[in-house]
Order: structure tokens, then C-alpha cells, then sequence
């Protein structure tokens, strides 16, 4: 074969060998697009939040028999609405600008929130602790009364770095990294020390 012809069939090779790879790599793509994880789900699928913490409107986390509700304003700014005790009507609002700045670092930490392994949800036997959770955490969108999500927060994993999460509505119970739980208990915690839970008045 002369020269030419073998620069030919070099050309040739090559092309074949750049279109194999450009089948081989699209093919790839759509399987990582259809499988997305290890459990089936696309990687969109695995945010906690079902929408962007910026049109969340209100979270309230119930902890230790008080249900604690932070608002937005007007201007989009994080408040704590107040503590409503089980035993208590009475409550407060806060506008500190300092525990605002840390409710929104809380929150938006939120965004980041990813959904780990996944469990189904078996009310008969709750070996999770969701089916009667210390802590419930209910997000409703901005302007809306109705909650738009719900979580139940159970046990911690056996290595302590996870915690298991029910998505109330659904037989899902996921793991979320503790982090997430802890940040939400400290600003809790923040608020609460802020603004003095009111208490009944005392039996006469």
C-alpha cells in the first residue's frame, strides 16, 4: 500500500475510533439520566426541600412540646413568630437583626440539604422513630396557609452521622446528614432564648 493510501487508512481509523467514543459516551449520559443514583432517583430528586428556600414563606418546628414558627416579612427577612406551648396561648415576635442574619444561614443551609439512603415507611413498626418523632419540621410556601411539606425527624443512625427523616404524606423514610438537624435545633434554641415563652397564669 503506498504512503497516501496508509495516511488514508489512518484517517479513517481515527474518525471510526472518535465516533465510537462520541456513541459510547452519549449512551452513558442517558443512563446516568435515567438511573440518576444508586436508588432510582434522578439527582433533582434527591433535594429535601421540593422548591428553593426562597419561596419557602414559613417554617415551624415542633420540639419538646413547642411549636416554633419563623416567618419572612414584607422585605424577605427571617422573624421568629414565637413559641406556642401546648399549655400556653401566649407568645412573642422577634426582629433581631443578629438572630435574623443566623435563622437565614440556618434555613438557607436548607437548600443544600440532600436526601441520602432510602427506607420505606412501615407505621406497624417504627423502627426509624418516625412514627412518633421527637421533632417535626412543617415548610409552607411563600403566601400559602397550607403546608407544603412536612418531616418527621426520627432516630439517629447507628453511626451517628445521619438522621432518619420521614416524608409525612409518602411510605419514604430517608437519611439526611445530622448536620442539618442540628443546625434547625440550634436556631431553635437561639430564637427561644430571645424571646421568653409566655406561661399560663397561675391557678388562683
Amino acid at each position: 500500500m503506498s504512503a497516501a493510501g496508509s495516511r488514508r487508512l489512518g484517517v479513517v481509523w481515527a474518525l471510526l475510533a472518535l465516533l465510537v467514543a462520541g456513541i459510547v459516551y452519549l449512551q452513558s449520559g442517558d443512563e446516568e439520566r435515567e438511573t440518576g443514583d444508586e436508588h432510582g432517583h434522578a439527582s433533582a430528586d434527591r433535594s429535601l426541600l421540593p422548591l428553593p428556600v426562597a419561596e419557602v414563606g414559613a417554617i415551624e418546628i415542633a420540639l419538646e412540646g413547642q411549636l416554633h414558627r419563623f416567618e419572612r416579612d414584607p422585605a424577605g427577612q427571617w422573624f421568629y413568630h414565637g413559641a406556642h406551648a401546648q399549655a400556653a396561648a401566649g407568645h412573642g415576635h422577634a426582629t433581631d437583626p443578629v438572630l435574623a442574619e443566623r435563622m437565614t444561614k440556618s434555613f438557607n443551609a436548607l437548600d443544600k440539604a440532600r436526601m441520602e439512603r432510602d427506607a420505606p415507611f412501615d407505621k406497624d413498626n417504627d423502627r426509624f422513630g418516625v412514627v412518633v418523632p421527637g421533632m417535626i419540621v412543617i415548610v409552607y410556601k411563600s403566601g400559602e396557609t397550607q403546608p407544603l411539606a412536612q418531616y418527621a425527624i426520627g432516630d439517629a443512625a447507628p453511626d451517628d452521622l445521619v438522621r432518619y427523616v420521614h416524608l409525612v404524606g409518602t411510605n419514604r423514610v430517608v437519611t439526611l446528614p445530622q448536620y442539618h438537624i442540628d443546625n434547625l435545633r440550634n436556631v431553635v434554641a437561639a430564637a427561644a432564648a430571645t424571646v421568653p415563652v409566655a406561661l399560663p397564669a397561675p391557678a388562683k
